[in-house]
């Protein structure tokens, strides 16, 4: 095979035919002659060299209308240009990536896919100069978003509608959300980044209708996790206020054990009091409607969830670290002792449906005793700080 001649000796002789070299691999499905190339040291600077016609050819006949898409092309298209991304310029290969995707008015879903995980990649790249390049992407690629589900996805038959519109959709959202990432890191020091950043979410996110089979996959938790951060982060409370209404029909899309599961796991990645206070609000309503259907038919059980779980997710919203300030913490542990006293006031002893009675002695010596001590330590902490703050006083 070709890959077996190096070219260093006549590297300006290979770049002319080494593009449709590749291209005549991908075409042919030679993945191991591929893989020659762009592992072998004496190729790596001609990858370079070629790097943009590399992208060209990564990207080129993946219409609507072709049909060699299959798995093994396009792990043979991911495996060249992440390696031409991972080699080359970061702008020369954003520039390349952004002329392909508006060049191309049917947009493969694939194609799409794979061009928002490069670009994800080249962001990376340019660390703190992201930003800028960031911004300039997000109309085209929203733009292309939009063309994907009026142009191909509405073709589908309707018996595909369900598992390959509903596959897509998720894959592009979770890609789109990986897309913003290198701009999130970058949220703690320039601030005014984050607008850009939940406008873009809300337009991924906003347009997805998925049917509930579909709620336990892991983009659509991570979306519900991104809606609950523009909550808590963004300033405006236009997008707040929007966040808050998509994050509610999110929870609405969810049967009760799909709900419960959703907010279990949300529960686990938030901090801010007001997201913990929202999220046991939901919980509550579910246990509120559960409790209502085993008296209506006499069932003997909470139907969405194990006793054991509801604990579990008990001792999540009311975890006493070693290091805890009280203080700070305060309202999270105000809305769990609150919903522990909900569920015992709602759940007799008698029946313990939710199974909050079993958890009495855990709660005394895990909970309530180590809050006692932190409080106490809390409160001693405050009277030495104030006798301080009066000798100030007394001594000016």
């Amino acid at each position: 095979m070709a890959a077996s001649q190096p070219f260093a000796r006549n590297k300006s002789e290979w770049i002319p035919t080494f593009p449709p070299l590749i291209e005549k691999l991908l075409g042919l499905g030679l993945i191991e002659a591929l893989n020659e190339f762009l592992t072998g040291n004496e190729y790596q600077e001609l990858l370079v060299e070629c790097g943009w016609d590399l992208i060209l050819v990564g990207l080129s006949n993946m219409t609507q209308e072709a049909t060699d898409l299959n798995h093994r092309n396009l792990q043979m298209r991911s495996m060249l240009l992440h390696k031409v991304i991972e080699l080359g310029n970061p702008k020369e290969s954003y520039i390349a990536l952004l002329e392909r995707l508006e060049s191309d008015s049917q947009l493969h879903p694939n194609k799409f896919i794979l061009i928002v995980k490069l670009l994800s990649k080249v962001l990376y790249k340019m660390e703190e100069k992201c930003v800028k390049f960031y911004r300039t992407a997000n109309s085209q690629l929203l733009k292309s978003f939009k063309a994907i589900d009026m142009q191909y996805l509405t073709d589908l038959d309707e018996a595909e509608d369900n598992s390959t519109k509903n596959s897509f959709m998720y894959e592009i959202t979770e890609e789109l959300i990986n897309y913003t990432l290198p701009v999130e890191q970058l949220l703690d020091r320039k601030g005014n980044v984050r607008d850009d950043l939940c406008q873009f979410l809300l337009t991924p996110i906003a347009s997805l209708t998925l049917p509930n089979e579909f709620t336990s996959y892991v983009g659509f938790r991570n979306n519900a996790q991104n809606l609950l951060s523009i909550m808590t982060y963004c300033e405006h409370e236009t997008m707040r206020n929007k966040s808050y209404k998509i994050f509610r029909s999110y929870i609405d899309k969810c049967q009760d054990r799909e709900k419960y599961l959703l907010i279990r796991y949300l529960l686990t990645k938030n901090e801010h009091p007001g997201i913990i206070e929202l999220l046991i609000l939901n919980l509550k309503d579910g246990i509120i409607r559960a409790l209502n259907s085993i008296s209506q038919l006499k069932d003997s059980k909470i139907y969405f969830m194990s006793k054991n779980e509801l604990l579990e997710t008990i001792k999540a919203i009311l975890r006493i670290k070693d290091d805890i300030n009280v203080i700070n913490e305060a309202n999270r542990l105000l809305a769990g002792l609150n919903f522990v006293k909900f569920l015992l006031l709602r759940d007799c002893i008698r029946d313990n449906q939710t199974g909050i009675w079993d958890g009495i002695g855990y709660f005394k010596d895990h909970i309530f005793e180590p809050l006692r001590k932190e409080l106490r330590i809390s409160h001693t902490n405050l009277e030495i700080d104030l006798q301080s703050l009066q000798k100030g006083n007394q001594g000016s």
